[in-house]
């Protein structure tokens, strides 16, 4: 895997940390956070310190980067472009930078990364942010006490503590422990984000107070106008929602990635990543992708844990109707084009969905009735939110024991859908009872 690499000087590290220090000392009663930049070439240049908001509900003893923020940052990533930003909290940030690290300071406990830092960079054993170090800045008595670099090799986080420039002046020592970091070099892979398995966080963690909607579907479902409108509704009704759309503006996650499996796969663990940060922030990430394989969804679910996943379908004829000069359907049933999941590529429903809307069936409004009521179901949201949203209607009460919908073959697949449940089962029972027979 190719690299682009920042190595930034000792001097300025240790120029960093002093900023990041008296950031630090000028907010004592809650936690600054926020991204290290540098620029792509050369040691010399001057590592550009940008704070953003801290949105966690309790400030004093933890951070959250705002979901704005981290999309924000992620394009930094993709792009290895330094974009809007504040540089400490007062310029504008310069262009053309690389993301070295997450800020953020502890108003007590020391310098090391606590459970909840965990929770937030960790993700399958792995940092949220591949290439990306995490700095504690720790205050004792409302003084900047130490500022520490945690930097990931691949199982656990390393650790080395920051001289500030006064100290690096004094102390040849933690001078040249700085020149050690400085030569690993921060490496920012061309894959923007990537899965680690190496290791596994062994804690419990903190129950995350958001929530995430996963709308699936084949192409020209409509996912994209019912996650529109969701998010339009869900803000005005005074909820924090990101709306990321592979068809809109998060479409640079998708960079580098083409039609294949794997990338597929990597679609969905690229927007899971961001939706999981939504949600532990508090807000709620709706996500419209195709994300056509089963497996990758259900791997999201279990790090999610907070998720409404609904199947968007709508049949052939229906799909048909909305291809418009694309053609893209009609085209992939000429054999013209290859590639289009649910034709010649499997699309492969939701098992356990917790809705299924048909949009050639219900209109828009009725497809955000059906959605919004399942949120009520799920005690994601409170039957008044309902009420609010829909205009006076009343929540329907959920049957006693309702189990989630199952999804069947999506209406508008094609021959190379999955075979059902039934049909994959036909084989094993008449070979059981021809066994049973001899």
């Amino acid at each position: 895997m190719t690299t682009r690499r920042v190595t930034p000087s000792a001097e300025r590290l240790a120029e960093a940390a002093a900023r990041l220090a008296a950031l630090a000392e000028a907010s004592p009663g809650q936690e600054v956070c926020g991204f290290l930049e540098a620029d792509q070439d050369g040691t010399d240049a001057p590592i550009r310190v940008i704070q953003v908001a801290n949105a966690a509900a309790e400030p004093a003893t933890s951070f959250a980067i705002a979901p704005a923020d981290l999309l924000a940052a992620l394009r930094r990533l993709a792009d290895g472009q330094g974009e809007g930003g504040s540089e400490d909290g007062r310029g504008q940030a310069g262009q053309g930078g690389r993301l070295l690290a997450v800020f953020h300071s502890h108003l007590a406990g020391g310098a090391d990364l606590s459970a909840r830092d965990l929770d937030g960079a960790l993700h399958g054993g792995g940092p949220l942010l591949p290439g990306v170090a995490q700095v504690v800045v720790a205050l004792r008595a409302g003084r900047a006490d130490r500022v520490r670099w945690h930097a990931w090799d691949g199982t656990r986080y390393r650790t080395f503590d920051l001289p500030m420039t006064q100290e690096a002046s004094a102390n040849p020592a933690k001078t040249a422990q700085c020149r050690t970091l400085s030569s690993l070099a921060v490496a920012r892979p061309a894959c923007i984000l990537s899965v680690h398995t190496e290791s596994e966080v062994g804690m419990e963690l903190q129950q995350p107070s958001g929530f995430v909607i996963w709308l699936t579907g084949m192409r020209k479902t409509g996912k994209t106008t019912l996650a529109t409108q969701l998010s339009q509704r869900l803000t005005h009704g005074g909820f924090t929602v990101q709306l990321m759309d592979e068809d809109g503006e998060a479409k640079f996650l998708l960079e580098g990635l083409t039609g294949a499996k794997d990338d597929h796969a990597k679609v969905v663990k690229r927007f899971g990543y961001v939706a999981r940060a939504v949600a532990r922030s508090g807000g709620v990430a709706i996500c419209a992708a195709l994300s056509p394989y089963r497996e990758p969804r259900e791997a999201m679910r279990k790090d999610v844990r907070r998720l409404v996943e609904i199947f968007v379908d709508a049949p052939m004829e229906t799909l048909l109707s909305r291809d418009g000069k694309e053609g893209l359907y009609r085209k992939a049933l000429a054999s013209e084009i290859q590639g289009v999941s649910g034709v010649d590529l499997p699309y492969e429903p939701p098992t356990h969905p917790e809705l299924v809307v048909r949009t050639d069936q219900d209109t828009v409004d009725g497809c955000l009735t059906k959605i919004l009521q399942a949120l009520v179901n799920g005690k994601f949201i409170a039957p008044a939110d309902f009420s609010r949203l829909t205009g006076g209607l009343k929540p329907k009460r959920q049957p006693a024991k309702a189990g989630k919908a199952r999804a069947a073959k999506p209406s508008g697949a094609g021959k190379a859908t999955r075979p059902s449940k039934a049909a994959r089962q036909a084989p094993k029972k008449a070979a059981a009872r021809t066994a049973k027979r001899r």
